[in-house]
Protein backbone atom coordinates (compact mmCIF):
# COMPACT_ATOMS: atom_id res chain seq x y z
CA UNK A 1 0.00 0.00 0.00
CA UNK A 2 2.83 2.39 0.91
CA UNK A 3 4.58 1.37 -2.27
CA UNK A 4 1.55 2.35 -4.32
CA UNK A 5 1.65 5.71 -2.55
CA UNK A 6 5.26 6.20 -3.68
CA UNK A 7 6.80 5.35 -0.32
CA UNK A 8 9.50 2.66 0.03
CA UNK A 9 9.38 1.45 3.65
CA UNK A 10 12.64 -0.54 3.35
CA UNK A 11 14.44 2.52 1.99
CA UNK A 12 13.03 4.67 4.79
CA UNK A 13 14.12 2.18 7.47
CA UNK A 14 17.58 1.94 5.92
CA UNK A 15 17.92 5.71 6.00
CA UNK A 16 16.67 5.85 9.58
CA UNK A 17 18.92 3.17 11.06
CA UNK A 18 21.91 3.18 8.70
CA UNK A 19 23.98 5.80 10.62
CA UNK A 20 23.47 3.99 13.94
CA UNK A 21 24.30 0.58 12.48
CA UNK A 22 27.37 1.95 10.75
CA UNK A 23 28.61 3.44 14.01
CA UNK A 24 27.89 0.14 15.73
CA UNK A 25 30.15 -1.68 13.26
CA UNK A 26 32.90 0.95 13.59
CA UNK A 27 32.81 0.68 17.40
CA UNK A 28 32.95 -3.11 17.14
CA UNK A 29 35.98 -2.81 14.84
CA UNK A 30 37.76 -0.45 17.27
CA UNK A 31 37.06 -2.76 20.19
CA UNK A 32 38.48 -5.78 18.37
CA UNK A 33 41.59 -3.87 17.29
CA UNK A 34 42.23 -2.88 20.93
CA UNK A 35 41.72 -6.47 22.07
CA UNK A 36 44.13 -7.73 19.43
CA UNK A 37 46.75 -5.12 20.35
CA UNK A 38 46.51 -6.33 23.94
CA UNK A 39 46.71 -9.95 22.79
CA UNK A 40 49.87 -9.25 20.79
CA UNK A 41 51.47 -7.38 23.70
CA UNK A 42 50.84 -10.43 25.92
CA UNK A 43 51.75 -13.03 23.28
CA UNK A 44 54.92 -15.08 23.89
CA UNK A 45 54.83 -16.19 20.24
CA UNK A 46 54.69 -19.88 21.00
CA UNK A 47 52.46 -22.11 18.90
CA UNK A 48 49.41 -22.88 21.06
CA UNK A 49 47.28 -24.65 18.47
CA UNK A 50 47.74 -26.69 15.31
CA UNK A 51 44.69 -26.65 13.04
CA UNK A 52 44.51 -29.83 10.91
CA UNK A 53 43.98 -29.37 7.18
CA UNK A 54 42.21 -31.50 4.63
CA UNK A 55 44.58 -33.86 2.83
CA UNK A 56 45.31 -32.84 -0.74
CA UNK A 57 43.96 -29.33 -0.25
CA UNK A 58 45.71 -26.21 -1.53
CA UNK A 59 46.29 -25.12 2.07
CA UNK A 60 48.00 -28.41 2.90
CA UNK A 61 50.51 -27.73 0.12
CA UNK A 62 51.18 -24.33 1.67
CA UNK A 63 51.24 -25.22 5.39
CA UNK A 64 51.67 -28.99 5.57
CA UNK A 65 49.32 -31.09 7.71
CA UNK A 66 48.52 -28.27 10.17
CA UNK A 67 48.32 -24.50 10.44
CA UNK A 68 50.41 -23.46 13.49
CA UNK A 69 48.70 -20.65 15.40
CA UNK A 70 50.00 -18.35 18.10
CA UNK A 71 47.62 -16.93 20.70
CA UNK A 72 46.96 -13.58 19.00
CA UNK A 73 46.13 -15.14 15.62
CA UNK A 74 43.83 -17.69 17.25
CA UNK A 75 42.05 -14.75 18.90
CA UNK A 76 41.87 -12.89 15.57
CA UNK A 77 40.11 -15.87 14.00
CA UNK A 78 37.70 -16.13 16.93
CA UNK A 79 36.88 -12.41 16.89
CA UNK A 80 36.26 -12.43 13.14
CA UNK A 81 33.97 -15.45 13.48
CA UNK A 82 32.03 -13.76 16.29
CA UNK A 83 31.82 -10.57 14.21
CA UNK A 84 30.19 -12.50 11.37
CA UNK A 85 27.70 -14.10 13.78
CA UNK A 86 26.71 -10.69 15.15
CA UNK A 87 26.38 -9.22 11.66
CA UNK A 88 23.70 -11.64 10.53
CA UNK A 89 21.22 -10.00 12.91
CA UNK A 90 21.67 -6.50 11.49
CA UNK A 91 23.02 -7.06 8.00
CA UNK A 92 21.63 -5.14 5.04
CA UNK A 93 23.17 -4.49 1.64
CA UNK A 94 23.81 -0.85 2.45
CA UNK A 95 26.21 -1.93 5.23
CA UNK A 96 28.39 -3.89 2.81
CA UNK A 97 30.98 -1.13 2.37
CA UNK A 98 31.42 -0.53 6.10
CA UNK A 99 31.65 -4.25 6.84
CA UNK A 100 34.40 -4.67 4.24
CA UNK A 101 36.25 -1.61 5.56
CA UNK A 102 36.06 -2.77 9.19
CA UNK A 103 37.05 -6.38 8.52
CA UNK A 104 39.97 -5.22 6.38
CA UNK A 105 41.08 -2.80 9.11
CA UNK A 106 40.99 -5.53 11.77
CA UNK A 107 43.09 -7.90 9.67
CA UNK A 108 45.56 -5.26 8.56
CA UNK A 109 46.01 -4.01 12.13
CA UNK A 110 47.45 -7.33 13.33
CA UNK A 111 49.72 -7.60 10.29
CA UNK A 112 51.09 -4.10 10.95
CA UNK A 113 51.79 -5.09 14.55
CA UNK A 114 53.75 -8.12 13.35
CA UNK A 115 55.82 -5.87 11.09
CA UNK A 116 56.61 -3.53 14.00
CA UNK A 117 57.63 -6.46 16.19
CA UNK A 118 60.13 -7.72 13.63
CA UNK A 119 61.48 -4.23 12.95
CA UNK A 120 62.21 -3.73 16.64
CA UNK A 121 64.20 -6.96 16.64
CA UNK A 122 63.33 -7.70 20.27
CA UNK A 123 62.38 -11.36 19.77
CA UNK A 124 64.83 -14.21 19.04
CA UNK A 125 65.13 -15.64 15.51
CA UNK A 126 63.06 -18.74 16.27
CA UNK A 127 60.14 -16.57 17.43
CA UNK A 128 60.57 -14.41 14.34
CA UNK A 129 59.97 -17.49 12.20
CA UNK A 130 56.77 -18.23 14.12
CA UNK A 131 55.57 -14.66 13.50
CA UNK A 132 56.37 -15.07 9.80
CA UNK A 133 54.47 -18.37 9.65
CA UNK A 134 51.49 -16.77 11.40
CA UNK A 135 51.53 -13.84 9.01
CA UNK A 136 51.02 -16.39 6.26
CA UNK A 137 48.30 -18.03 8.37
CA UNK A 138 46.41 -14.73 8.67
CA UNK A 139 46.52 -14.15 4.92
CA UNK A 140 46.04 -17.65 3.54
CA UNK A 141 43.93 -19.25 6.29
CA UNK A 142 42.10 -16.66 8.41
CA UNK A 143 41.06 -14.39 5.52
CA UNK A 144 39.49 -17.20 3.42
CA UNK A 145 37.61 -18.43 6.52
CA UNK A 146 36.29 -14.94 7.22
CA UNK A 147 35.39 -14.43 3.54
CA UNK A 148 33.39 -17.68 3.51
CA UNK A 149 31.50 -16.60 6.65
CA UNK A 150 30.69 -13.21 5.13
CA UNK A 151 29.48 -14.90 1.92
CA UNK A 152 26.90 -16.72 4.03
CA UNK A 153 25.93 -13.55 5.89
CA UNK A 154 25.32 -11.53 2.71
CA UNK A 155 24.05 -14.43 0.64
CA UNK A 156 26.59 -13.70 -2.09
CA UNK A 157 30.33 -13.60 -2.70
CA UNK A 158 31.99 -10.82 -0.72
CA UNK A 159 34.66 -10.33 -3.36
CA UNK A 160 36.42 -7.48 -1.56
CA UNK A 161 37.44 -9.78 1.31
CA UNK A 162 38.31 -12.67 -1.01
CA UNK A 163 40.52 -10.24 -2.95
CA UNK A 164 42.17 -9.09 0.28
CA UNK A 165 44.13 -12.34 0.30
CA UNK A 166 45.70 -11.64 -3.10
CA UNK A 167 46.20 -7.97 -2.23
CA UNK A 168 48.21 -8.93 0.85
CA UNK A 169 50.09 -11.88 -0.65
CA UNK A 170 53.30 -9.85 -0.89
CA UNK A 171 53.20 -8.84 2.80
CA UNK A 172 54.99 -11.96 4.13
CA UNK A 173 57.84 -11.11 1.77
CA UNK A 174 58.12 -7.67 3.39
CA UNK A 175 58.32 -9.24 6.85
CA UNK A 176 60.77 -11.81 5.55
CA UNK A 177 63.10 -9.07 4.32
CA UNK A 178 62.94 -7.29 7.70
CA UNK A 179 63.65 -10.59 9.46
CA UNK A 180 66.70 -11.24 7.24
CA UNK A 181 68.09 -7.77 7.98
CA UNK A 182 67.65 -8.19 11.74
CA UNK A 183 69.16 -11.66 11.76
CA UNK A 184 72.12 -10.49 9.71
CA UNK A 185 72.90 -7.70 12.19
CA UNK A 186 72.61 -10.06 15.15
CA UNK A 187 74.74 -12.80 13.59
CA UNK A 188 77.46 -10.56 12.14
CA UNK A 189 78.09 -8.54 15.29
CA UNK A 190 78.10 -11.64 17.50
CA UNK A 191 80.47 -13.58 15.20
CA UNK A 192 82.86 -11.21 13.44
CA UNK A 193 84.29 -9.05 16.23
CA UNK A 194 87.13 -7.20 14.52
CA UNK A 195 88.20 -5.72 17.83
CA UNK A 196 88.42 -9.11 19.54
CA UNK A 197 91.30 -11.49 20.17
CA UNK A 198 90.36 -13.76 17.25
CA UNK A 199 91.42 -11.23 14.61
CA UNK A 200 94.15 -9.48 16.62
CA UNK A 201 96.07 -12.56 17.79
CA UNK A 202 99.82 -12.41 17.19
CA UNK A 203 100.23 -16.19 17.10
CA UNK A 204 101.59 -18.22 14.21
CA UNK A 205 99.73 -19.26 11.08
CA UNK A 206 100.24 -23.02 11.07
CA UNK A 207 98.59 -26.35 10.35
CA UNK A 208 96.72 -26.32 13.67
CA UNK A 209 94.56 -23.39 12.56
CA UNK A 210 90.91 -23.90 11.77
CA UNK A 211 87.71 -21.85 11.56
CA UNK A 212 87.03 -19.86 14.73
CA UNK A 213 84.59 -21.18 17.32
CA UNK A 214 82.31 -18.25 16.55
CA UNK A 215 81.96 -19.18 12.89
CA UNK A 216 81.41 -22.86 13.67
CA UNK A 217 78.65 -21.82 16.08
CA UNK A 218 77.25 -19.48 13.41
CA UNK A 219 76.84 -22.43 11.05
CA UNK A 220 75.23 -24.50 13.82
CA UNK A 221 72.76 -21.64 14.35
CA UNK A 222 71.99 -21.67 10.62
CA UNK A 223 71.33 -25.39 10.93
CA UNK A 224 68.89 -24.86 13.79
CA UNK A 225 67.10 -22.10 11.87
CA UNK A 226 67.05 -24.30 8.77
CA UNK A 227 65.17 -27.04 10.59
CA UNK A 228 62.62 -24.57 11.96
CA UNK A 229 62.13 -22.95 8.56
CA UNK A 230 61.39 -26.36 7.07
CA UNK A 231 58.99 -27.25 9.87
CA UNK A 232 56.90 -24.13 9.12
CA UNK A 233 57.07 -24.65 5.33
CA UNK A 234 58.73 -21.25 4.87
CA UNK A 235 60.98 -20.16 1.99
CA UNK A 236 64.35 -21.60 2.99
CA UNK A 237 66.42 -20.16 0.16
CA UNK A 238 64.87 -16.71 0.46
CA UNK A 239 65.27 -16.51 4.25
CA UNK A 240 68.70 -18.05 4.82
CA UNK A 241 70.08 -16.84 1.50
CA UNK A 242 68.71 -13.35 2.14
CA UNK A 243 70.28 -13.33 5.60
CA UNK A 244 73.67 -14.24 4.13
CA UNK A 245 73.34 -11.44 1.57
CA UNK A 246 72.65 -8.89 4.30
CA UNK A 247 75.49 -10.20 6.48
CA UNK A 248 78.07 -9.30 3.87
CA UNK A 249 76.34 -6.00 3.04
CA UNK A 250 76.80 -5.07 6.70
CA UNK A 251 80.43 -6.21 6.70
CA UNK A 252 81.20 -4.01 3.68
CA UNK A 253 79.90 -0.90 5.43
CA UNK A 254 82.77 1.40 6.44
CA UNK A 255 81.30 1.70 9.96
CA UNK A 256 81.89 -2.02 10.51
CA UNK A 257 85.63 -1.48 10.14
CA UNK A 258 85.84 1.02 12.99
CA UNK A 259 86.12 -0.25 16.57
CA UNK A 260 86.03 2.14 19.54
CA UNK A 261 86.55 5.08 17.21
CA UNK A 262 89.63 3.59 15.54
CA UNK A 263 90.08 1.77 12.24
CA UNK A 264 90.63 -1.97 12.63
CA UNK A 265 94.17 -3.29 12.36
CA UNK A 266 94.47 -7.02 11.69
CA UNK A 267 97.42 -9.11 12.78
CA UNK A 268 99.08 -11.55 10.35
CA UNK A 269 97.24 -14.46 11.96
CA UNK A 270 94.07 -12.41 12.34
CA UNK A 271 93.70 -11.59 8.65
CA UNK A 272 94.24 -15.26 7.78
CA UNK A 273 91.61 -16.17 10.37
CA UNK A 274 89.06 -13.83 8.80
CA UNK A 275 89.67 -15.16 5.29
CA UNK A 276 89.49 -18.74 6.59
CA UNK A 277 86.28 -18.05 8.53
CA UNK A 278 84.69 -16.49 5.45
CA UNK A 279 85.84 -19.32 3.18
CA UNK A 280 84.51 -21.93 5.61
CA UNK A 281 81.15 -20.21 6.02
CA UNK A 282 80.63 -19.93 2.25
CA UNK A 283 81.62 -23.56 1.72
CA UNK A 284 79.29 -24.92 4.40
CA UNK A 285 76.30 -22.83 3.30
CA UNK A 286 76.86 -23.94 -0.30
CA UNK A 287 73.83 -23.34 -2.57
CA UNK A 288 72.33 -20.86 -0.12
CA UNK A 289 75.06 -18.38 -1.05
CA UNK A 290 74.02 -16.14 -3.93
CA UNK A 291 76.42 -14.73 -6.52
CA UNK A 292 75.90 -11.33 -4.91
CA UNK A 293 76.86 -12.65 -1.46
CA UNK A 294 79.86 -14.50 -2.85
CA UNK A 295 81.09 -11.34 -4.56
CA UNK A 296 80.54 -9.27 -1.39
CA UNK A 297 82.39 -11.87 0.70
CA UNK A 298 85.38 -11.68 -1.64
CA UNK A 299 85.36 -7.89 -1.24
CA UNK A 300 85.38 -8.30 2.56
CA UNK A 301 88.47 -10.51 2.36
CA UNK A 302 90.18 -8.18 -0.12
CA UNK A 303 89.50 -5.19 2.13
CA UNK A 304 90.93 -6.99 5.16
CA UNK A 305 94.08 -7.90 3.23
CA UNK A 306 94.52 -4.32 1.99
CA UNK A 307 94.20 -3.05 5.56
CA UNK A 308 96.79 -5.59 6.74
CA UNK A 309 99.34 -4.69 4.06
CA UNK A 310 98.78 -0.96 4.57
CA UNK A 311 99.50 -1.29 8.30
CA UNK A 312 102.35 -3.81 7.83
CA UNK A 313 104.28 -2.46 4.80
CA UNK A 314 107.43 -4.39 5.73
CA UNK A 315 105.71 -7.72 6.35
CA UNK A 316 107.96 -10.64 5.44
CA UNK A 317 105.76 -13.43 6.78
CA UNK A 318 104.31 -15.80 4.16
CA UNK A 319 100.71 -15.28 3.04
CA UNK A 320 98.71 -18.45 2.54
CA UNK A 321 96.94 -19.19 -0.74
CA UNK A 322 93.66 -20.82 -1.73
CA UNK A 323 95.04 -24.36 -1.45
CA UNK A 324 95.85 -23.84 2.22
CA UNK A 325 92.38 -22.43 2.97
CA UNK A 326 90.71 -25.29 1.09
CA UNK A 327 92.68 -27.86 3.07
CA UNK A 328 91.76 -26.23 6.41
CA UNK A 329 88.07 -26.20 5.48
CA UNK A 330 88.22 -29.82 4.34
CA UNK A 331 89.97 -30.93 7.55
CA UNK A 332 87.38 -29.15 9.69
CA UNK A 333 84.44 -30.64 7.78
CA UNK A 334 85.95 -34.12 8.13
CA UNK A 335 86.13 -33.57 11.89
CA UNK A 336 82.58 -32.22 12.14
CA UNK A 337 81.04 -34.97 9.99
CA UNK A 338 79.21 -35.18 6.64
CA UNK A 339 75.91 -33.78 7.94
CA UNK A 340 77.37 -30.44 8.99
CA UNK A 341 76.99 -28.77 5.59
CA UNK A 342 73.79 -26.93 4.70
CA UNK A 343 72.71 -28.46 1.42
CA UNK A 344 69.54 -30.23 0.32
CA UNK A 345 68.93 -31.54 3.83
CA UNK A 346 68.86 -29.73 7.15
CA UNK A 347 72.13 -29.41 9.02
CA UNK A 348 72.54 -31.56 12.10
Amino acid sequence: MLGHAGLDLKFMLDQEFFPDLTQCIVKYENRIVKLLNKAIAEDNFDVIKNVPLEKGSAMEKLFGENVPLISSVAKLDRHLSEFCVELKYIVMETLYGQVVTSVSAIIESILKQFLLILRKGEIPPSKGLIVLANTQAVISWAIPRCAANLDRVFGRTVSDIHNLESRLEGFPGTLQEVLCQRWAQLLVFSTFDFGGEVYLSTGQVDESMGPSKGVVELVREFGRLDREIRSYKLERQAILGGTIDHMFYIMLDDKFWVVNGRSVNFSHKGVHQLVLDTHFFLKVCGPLVSKVANKAANKVCEKALRIFFASHPSNDLPMMGRQWYDSKVKDTLNQLGPNFKLSSTAAK
